[in-house]
């Protein structure tokens, strides 16, 4: 059974329509390696190293990254990891360095979730089967309240089926701008509209 940890969690500032700033949430995880997910934007860089050594883990430890897409709010301290082999969605790794395309398996207990909608190729982590890391699949919890995709996305169909997959198949979701929630709540909130 794997562990996880938040380090930081995701934000997002909007005025109106316009997003005036992003990071995504950067999740560690320990399943015999130590695996992050997305390392959130390039300003963020003190408040990892923080977080991690809060954690006990040095950046130099963690053997793999997983970017969820390629956005720079996702990919902005993947050199923090210097160790780490980095993968990515196909298509999505030939923008960021170093990237390879993922596996199916990052480790025993995560797998990769295909999850487009965001992007064309944009995928997710399950650690357990049951926690999603859902990167821009499912950006806030306002999406999920309001059942509404992404604001920035490809293709509303396949974001909308996307974020359904997510919540059949984990009982945690880790938004990647917003605070973690429960399935129970998301079903709580779409049973009441």
């Amino acid at each position: 059974m794997a562990s996880f940890e938040i380090v930081l969690k995701g934000e997002i500032i909007r005025k109106n329509d316009l997003i005036l700033y992003a990071s995504s949430t950067v999740c560690f995880i320990d399943d015999g390696i130590y695996l992050i997910v997305d390392t959130g934007n390039r300003d963020k860089k003190v408040e990892i190293l923080e977080r991690m050594n809060e954690i006990g883990i040095s950046p130099k430890e963690i053997d793999v990254i997983f970017n969820t897409h390629a956005h720079r709010d996702h990919i902005g301290n993947n050199e923090l990891f210097v160790n780490a082999k980095i993968f990515a969605p196909e298509v999505e790794c030939l923008e960021i360095p170093k990237a390879e395309v993922s596996l199916d398996f990052l480790s025993d207990n995560v797998r990769v979730l295909k999850t487009p909608g965001h992007t064309w190729n944009h995928s997710s982590v399950l650690i357990d089967e049951k926690i999603c890391v859902a990167g821009d699949a499912i950006p806030t919890l306002e999406n999920l309240k309001n059942w509404s995709p992404p604001r920035i996305h490809v293709s509303k169909e396949l974001a909308m089926e996307s974020m359904r997959r997510i919540i059949e198949s984990s009982e945690l979701i880790i938004p990647g701008h917003d605070d973690v929630c429960f399935r129970e709540d998301v079903n709580n909130w779409l049973k009441s509209k």
